[in-house]
């Protein structure tokens, strides 16, 4: 588990789902999860 999921899930139980810190941490969540897919992809195009 990355250590951004980890400091979301906290954010999220501390603070909520519409805390500004929770926002950015989700929104950091996203773009990591985006280049996991995008590696896997690109690793699935090759083969």
């Amino acid at each position: 588990m990355s250590k951004t999921k980890l400091m979301l899930d906290k954010a999220i139980k501390y603070w909520g789902m519409n805390d500004i810190v929770t926002i950015m941490l989700s929104q950091r969540r996203d773009k990591e999860i985006i280049e996991v897919q995008r590696r896997r992809l690109e690793q699935w195009g090759r083969n």
